[in-house]
């Protein structure tokens, strides 16, 4: 199945992200995954039995579990992860990154936690 991945947010505390992606069938779901890749908006992600693509590329992600789309629980997550760069992604530095538990910032900032230098 194809879906079009519509946003992102980043939960540093979990070392996990969500996405709010829509099918062509217009059915919407949220998200939570980990892995090496974070999908971002205008990403296409296609499941298929040989795994996951990312825009027709095989990406390493772990699907924790997905949710029925919802306003108010994609508002929820949002205001729980705590993530600068959810409501900033330009930003140049991170002053959560000493309790990131991310090795490469979903959102390009350079992390100084301790374990990157």
């Amino acid at each position: 199945m194809e879906w079009d991945i519509d946003a992102m947010l980043a939960s540093p505390c979990t070392g996990t992200a969500f996405a709010s992606a829509t099918s062509s069938k217009g059915l919407r779901l949220i998200i939570w995954y980990k892995g090496s890749w974070f999908l971002r908006p205008d990403n296409k992600l296609i499941t298929s039995h040989v795994g996951l693509f990312v825009n027709d590329k095989p990406r390493d992600i772990n699907i924790i579990h997905c949710f029925p789309y919802s306003d108010a629980l994609w508002e929820s997550l949002k205001s729980n992860a705590q993530c600068p760069g959810n409501g900033e992604p330009r930003l140049d530095n991170c002053p959560q990154a000493q309790n990131c538990l991310f090795k490469l910032c979903p959102y390009g900032i350079p992390i100084d936690n301790g374990r990157n230098t």
